[in-house]
């Protein structure tokens, strides 16, 4: 059993490319189909026979006809606007269908519809004789009069009726009008007529096969038999002709069906079916043979699916354009035809709709207006590209669509170019086009151009400036250029030349000049030149500015202007340089071009004023220190004033104290200060050694200048400062403090005063005391000894608490030394005693004469004992005493007795 296909796919937006083409995108929404299907679904767009409609527009469709005693009343509503008309003479045969009226009046048939674009009624009136078989359908207006077939449309895009006559030559049969395909019979055979509103005439056509009991008309085919044979016609609006098959049978046809563009028929065992499909151009057909003695009873055509069936099973056969006829639904056809597909609006656009096995057609014309009518007529009335898309719907669910590309604008634009702003003249190839052009749309959307009217540039953007290369090196060249609008019609072409010379201009420059500055004004002349001949004069204004000189103090300033003509290729400018007695440096004064004709003006020129005046020169100082460390001394020397020239003199390094040799280098050379320049050093090589000596001297001196004048100091003493280094340590290894001292001061110490900066990291850390509790950390800190400094203090701030606790410590380091090495002992540490517990004893010591001594350290207002023993084990009280009050916390304790006749161990301990 089959069941309904679920198929949905859509077009995106289509866009216009640059040329006027469009590209196009299917996008499967649901599906439930195989891959064969989805293959045929996107492949060729096939159709069957044309459907036409030339009815007036859905709006306009329902129209007022009333026969009066001499004439006819029509009336119509276009835009709320109520449209009358009489036409003269009376009738009894009036129809009106689909906005369209036929009526007759004696032996001349009357046909009238509204035109929205004209405003109006239009029609026409045909004498063709009696007729009694007036009608009119899909508003086409059809009658007989004896032999002659009448047939009358509305062609709504050339704004016309056009009528056909037929002479069937003996009495007409059978005339009707079914979906736009007029047909009628007669004993020499067969009629057909269809208006193709894409050539705007009547194609009829006739088979010759006698009058036909069984003659159907049905979606655009006609069909019918004729003995055992089946006929079939439909007319291709895309190929301009009918479109005819006849199918030959053994036997009998029976069960001729005509439906849904698909005919089919049974003959003897034989089912047979025939389509049109407009893709391959031809009648595509197939069989079913049911057996010897099998035949079928209800053959009929639902939504193009030939189904039957016999006694032993049912039989369904769908038409699928890549593959033909198959066993498979049929899949719907989506194609149509048009009228014309490029017109200017409004443009009357009739669609034929010749898709297969659709129930439901739907239209979007590309420009927001849509249609559900099988075979619309469409006003365009905005300029532009617009692409159709028709949507079919089949009866098992299934939706496709296809689409045609509509252009409603066909007039070009116009346009002109100017070259150069009309100048008659160009000296380069590079122009600019100045561009105008309108179009009928409003909008002029590219333009090409072309050096010879027949190789064109790719087409651009409208812009009204464009810059462009001429061809050639002289001439006059014309320049061709197209303009296009947004649906690519082309202008005629617009042209403009110009004398094209590109012989360059010549380059006009300077020619750089000096000038002493001279005891009194000097004149002097600089060279303005071209840098080859030209064949017009070449004009240039000049001015001059100041450079370093200054208008009027240095030099008078000038402006003029040279003529250069065709012989000529060099001309002076003369600039006057005033004297004055400062030692300077050189000065410049600055020539410029402007507003030059057939030149190419240069960079500015420079007339350089040399200044005669001299300085004075001499060291910088009379005495010079170097590290005996360093490799070389510098030895400045320097001149009074900046001058414009280079000076030269002779220098000497020669014995002091220093011995040439071990201590420096004699040295002996000539040193240049160059122009512009105040201060130049010679060097002086410095030997080192390990001995710990004396500053030492060398001897220096100045001779012989050029270019300025000596004056003292003309003799300097340079002193070699012994570099051997000092040692940098803790003062102490243990730095002991109570817990009550507040802080701990710490000495760093050099060994010896030294010439040189030194600078050493001191770090306070760990230890046993808790950092935060018991102390304040000390974040690294650099000492800095400068030049003849040797002692440096730190402080570590002591935190005081009520608790009996251990001796704590604070760790100390030194690290990172420069300028000195790092001595003994360079890690200390701070040792906090706690001040509830009794006081220390330190320095422990014995005089001469054997007699023990200490300092005791404790906290001010202590009550404490001083015992001894000889054992370690009996201990005899010395002395009860109270510390004082002092800023060291510190007393001096001696033991009365003499301690030389035994060993005597000390202690204290806190007393009442």
């Amino acid at each position: 059993m089959y069941h309904p296909v679920n198929y949905h796919s859509e077009t995106e937006s289509l866009r216009p490319s640059p040329t006027g083409l469009f590209y196009l995108r299917l996008i499967v929404k649901q599906w439930r189909v195989s891959l064969a299907l989805l293959l045929i679904m996107f492949g060729a767009e096939p159709g069957v026979a044309a459907v036409f409609n030339f009815a007036a527009p859905p709006d306009l469709r329902d129209i007022s006809a009333v026969p009066l005693s001499a004439s006819v009343s029509l009336q119509v509503v276009d835009n709320g606007t109520l449209q009358p008309t009489n036409i003269a003479g009376t009738t009894l045969n009036l129809t009106a269908v689909d906005g369209v009226a036929a009526w007759s009046v004696g032996t001349r048939v009357h046909h009238y519809t509204y035109d929205p674009l004209l405003t109006r009624w239009v029609g026409a009136s045909t004498n063709s004789g009696t007729t009694s078989d007036l009608r009119t359908t899909n508003g086409i207006v059809t009658w007989s009069s004896g032999a002659n077939v009448y047939c009358s449309v509305y062609d709504r895009g050339r704004r016309q009726w056009r009528t056909k006559l037929v002479n069937a030559t003996s009495a007409v049969n059978g005339l009707r009008t079914v979906d736009g395909i007029v047909t009628w019979s007669n004993p020499n055979g067969v009629f057909f007529n269809a208006y193709d509103p894409a050539r705007g005439q009547w194609t009829n056509s006739f088979v010759n096969t006698a009058s036909p009991g069984d003659l159907t008309n049905s979606a655009g085919v006609i069909a019918w038999s004729k003995g055992t044979t089946m006929y079939a016609q439909v007319y291709d609006p895309t190929r301009s002709r009918w479109q005819g098959t006849n199918i030959a049978n053994t036997s009998a046809i029976n069960d001729l069906r005509n439906a849904d563009g698909v005919v089919a028929w049974s003959s003897g065992s034989l089912v047979k079916f025939q389509v049109y499909d407009p893709a391959r151009g031809r009648w595509m057909g197939s069989n079913v043979n049911l057996g010897s003695g099998i035949s079928t009873f209800d053959l009929k055509v639902t939504n193009s699916l030939v189904r039957w069936t016999t006694a032993l099973q049912v039989y369904e056969r769908g038409y699928i354009s890549s593959i033909g006829w198959t066993t498979n639904l049929p899949i719907p056809l989506s194609y149509f035809a048009v009228s014309t597909n490029a017109g200017n609006p409004p443009l009357v656009v009739s669609f034929i709709d010749m898709s297969l096995g659709g129930v439901s057609w739907s239209w979007d014309f590309g420009d927001g207006e849509t249609s559900d009518e099988r075979s619309p007529t469409h006003t365009y009335t905005t300029f532009g590209p617009a692409v159709v898309v028709q949507t079919v719907r089949s009866g098992f669910g299934i939706t496709v669509f296809t689409n045609r590309f509509i252009s409603t604008d066909i007039a070009a634009p116009n346009g002109t170019v100017v070259i150069n702003g009309g100048a008659a003249l160009t000296t380069t190839n590079v122009v600019t086009l100045t561009l105008a052009a309108t179009d009928n749309s409003g909008v002029v959307n590219f333009m090409q151009f072309s050096n010879d009217g027949i190789t064109w540039s790719p087409l651009e953007p409208y812009a009204t400036t464009r810059s462009w290369t001429l061809p050639g090196s002289s001439g006059s060249p014309v320049v061709s250029v197209r303009f296009a609008d947004a649906v690519t019609n082309l202008s005629e072409v617009a042209t403009d030349s110009i004398e094209l010379d590109t012989t360059p201009p010549p380059n006009i420059s300077f020619i750089n000049a000096t000038v002493n500055e001279g005891p009194g004004q000097v004149s002097v002349n600089v060279l303005a030149v071209l840098d080859h001949p030209f064949n017009r004069t070449v004009s240039v204004e000049y001015f001059t500015t100041d450079g370093t000189a200054r208008a009027g103090l240095d030099y008078l300033s000038v402006t003029g202007r040279l003529d250069f003509t065709a012989t000529s290729t060099a001309l002076p400018i003369t600039v006057t340089i005033l004297p004055d007695l400062l030692v300077e440096l050189n000065e410049t004064v600055q020539l410029h071009f402007i507003n030059a004709t057939n030149g190419v003006p240069g960079p500015s020129g420079t007339l350089t004023i040399l200044d005669d005046d001299k300085p004075n020169v001499s060291f910088a100082s009379t005495n010079f220190n170097v590290s005996e460390a360093s490799a070389t001394a510098q030895i400045d020397v320097r001149l009074s004033a900046a001058t414009g020239r280079d000076v030269i003199l002779r220098y000497f390094a020669t014995n002091g104290t220093a011995v040439a040799g071990s201590d420096f280098m004699a040295t002996n050379g000539l040193l240049t200060i160059p122009s512009g320049e105040t201060n130049a050093t010679f060097t002086i090589a410095i030997t080192n050694d390990a001995l710990d000596e004396i500053a030492e001297t060398i001897s220096l001196r100045l001779t012989n200048a050029t270019n300025a004048i000596l004056i003292a100091p003309t003799n300097a003493t340079l002193t070699i400062l012994d570099d051997d280094q000092p040692s940098v340590f803790f003062s102490a290894s243990v730095y002991p403090v109570l817990e009550n001292a507040g802080v701990a001061t710490i000495n760093v110490w050099l060994n010896k005063s030294f010439s040189q900066t030194v600078t050493v990291d001191f770090i306070a850390f760990g230890g046993s005391a808790t950092p935060g509790g018991d102390y304040t950390p000390v974040p690294s800190t650099t000492f800095i000894f400068a030049p003849g400094t040797t002692n440096k203090t730190a402080f570590v701030v002591i935190a005081n608490d009520s608790e009996i606790e251990p001796d704590e410590t604070v760790h100390l380091l030194l690290e990172n030394v420069t300028g000195a090495m790092l001595g003994t002992p360079a890690t200390a540490e701070v040792l906090i005693y706690d001040d509830e517990r009794p006081p220390r004893l330190l320095a422990p010591r014995l005089t001469t004469n054997g007699v023990f001594q200490t300092t005791l350290l404790g906290k001010a207002g202590q009550n404490f004992a001083v015992e001894f023993s000889t054992n370690l084990t009996d201990w005899a009280l010395l002395a009860t005493l109270i510390m004082p009050s002092n800023p060291s916390n510190r007393l001096d304790y001696a033991d009365p007795a003499s301690t030389n006749d035994s060993p005597r161990f000390y202690r204290t301990r806190l007393a009442p």
